[in-house]
């Protein structure tokens, strides 16, 4: 039995003569965490990674010869991989009508009749795969009837069969330290691009943001209690340190995990542990919230050098009435001070576009962000995109703003068509955010004698150089 890992929609950019995919990684820790069940339990795992519109015959060629004993195609997908995972299905099962296919993730696990109905999908996994994948394989293996799985949506001769996802697993020590050398077949040559492995303690959030799907996505198991768990400090060391072992040249490691610190008995026990087992320089994500001058602290034990943190946008209502981010723009700018106190590099998550939100009010965002003082070429900024299942899409669709436009990358366009903000004027600001913050930050610098006015250039440049809107007044 072989099953393959596509993971599909990679969009490549140059960058000081290199590809590099636009978003942080090509790694996915779900994939990686299944695969490693998988191959715990003898069934053999291929990983293909496919950059965004590959067209169908060089498809066909990486698929026939380096992939044709494949058994099971699996796609892992969110909303915006969709249409390109629907295209690269169909060629496959084309090309290999034996071939069976399954999608999961989160638009699957939210969305699942958009995706049962479609011709190259076979079979939907709503909820966490681990278990269910192991599952499928051991009743294809032996050809045993798939009806009844939990977790898995079927269908046969027009009938779909709908099952209830499995509980969450409560324990994650259970499973192994996820596959993160998987070896991939790609389109592109994999020795150029520059690629982020990621490490992550949690799963789940505790947070209720509008745009973010988490507490959607907990409410669809009979154990949503369960959603935001921990693993155990011990093991996730040991993951760490027999990572480092197999990779002794790696010098930093990236934990994209911005809820580590939600439990700070655990998050001391870590760090602690993690200042003497490995020592290795850090790349993390946060949360206001979670930063103080406690686990700051501890952040800097840890050697870390580097923190993202989500700001989103500028506009205090936007912020906690459409987002329901309920952070103000002072526990920002403390959390800042806080970690340019401890010598820490940081930069915030941006984006533009969202409801209610005008060219004026995105000005916002760019002045808070390089308020709050991170450095603004290390930053993180995209066009909002309303993912199916969230309340603000809900919100969305109901205001009639969305479009039909297919859009496959937060970094190019919005779905968006809003009266009081134009696409033209939303891929403007989303372009030339970071020169402006840029600027305002570097203005920051400055005795307030050259502060104040340079500002107020700034504040006219870009009212001045906009898309031109009716709606376009200073506030």
């Amino acid at each position: 039995m072989k099953v393959t890992f596509v993971v599909c929609n990679i969009d490549l950019i140059k960058h000081k003569g290199s590809l590099i995919p636009q978003w942080e990684s090509t790694y996915r820790e779900g994939v990686a965490s299944m695969a490693a069940l998988l191959q715990s339990n003898g069934v053999d795992v291929g990983l293909l990674k496919l950059s965004t519109g590959v067209s169908a015959a060089r498809l066909e060629t990486l698929w026939s010869s380096q992939l044709a004993d494949t058994d099971l195609a699996a796609f892992t997908i969110n909303a915006v991989d969709f249409p390109e995972a629907k295209r690269i299905a169909g060629i496959l099962k084309s090309r290999q009508p034996s071939l069976r296919t399954i999608c999961g993730g989160v638009h699957p696990t939210l969305c699942p009749e958009e995706c049962i109905i479609e011709p190259a999908f076979d079979i939907v996994c709503r909820g966490e795969g681990e278990h269910v994948m192991l599952e499928l394989c051991e009743k294809l293996q032996s050809g045993s009837d798939l009806e009844h799985l939990e977790g898995l949506w079927t269908k046969s001769s027009g009938v779909i069969r709908r099952n209830a996802p499995r509980p969450l697993m409560v324990d994650l020590s259970e499973l192994p330290a996820p596959a993160r050398d998987l070896p991939a077949v790609s389109d592109y040559d994999q020795d150029k691009v520059r690629d982020t492995t990621f490490f992550m303690a949690t799963r789940g959030c505790p947070y209720q943001c509008a745009y973010c799907c988490n507490h959607s996505l907990s409410q669809i198991y009979s154990n949503p209690q369960d959603y935001y768990r921990f693993k155990p400090v011990e093991a996730f060391i040991g993951e760490l340190r027999s990572y480092i072992v197999n990779h002794p040249a790696i010098s930093w490691l990236a934990l994209y995990d911005d809820m580590m610190m939600g439990d700070r008995e655990w998050f001391e026990d870590f760090s602690g542990r993690y200042a003497r087992k490995i020592a290795r320089r850090i790349f993390m994500t946060a949360r206001w919230e979670l930063l103080d001058e406690h686990t700051v602290a501890l952040l800097k034990r840890m050697s870390v050098v580097y923190v993202l943190v989500g700001l989103e946008v500028g506009d205090p209502q936007i912020r906690c009435e459409v987002l329901n981010r309920q952070q103000s723009d002072e526990l920002m700018t403390r959390g800042g001070t806080l970690l340019r106190k401890h010598g820490i590099r940081f930069g915030v998550y941006t984006m533009v576009g969202v409801p209610t939100e005008t060219h004026v009010k995105a000005l916002k965002t760019v002045k808070l962000a390089a308020r709050v003082g991170g450095n603004p070429l290390l930053g993180h900024h995209t066009i909002y995109f309303p993912f199916e299942g969230t309340p603000l899409y809900a919100r969305c669709k109901e205001e009639g703003l969305l479009s039909d436009r297919q859009v496959r990358s937060y970094f190019n366009d919005t779905r968006l068509d809003m009266p009081d903000f134009t696409r033209k004027e939303i891929r403007w600001a989303h372009q030339r955010f970071k020169p402006f913050c840029l600027g305002y930050w570097l203005t920051g610098k400055l005795p307030s004698l050259l502060h104040d006015p340079l500002t107020r250039f700034l504040d006219r440049c870009w009212l001045a150089w906009g898309p031109r809107h009716p709606g376009h007044r200073a506030d």
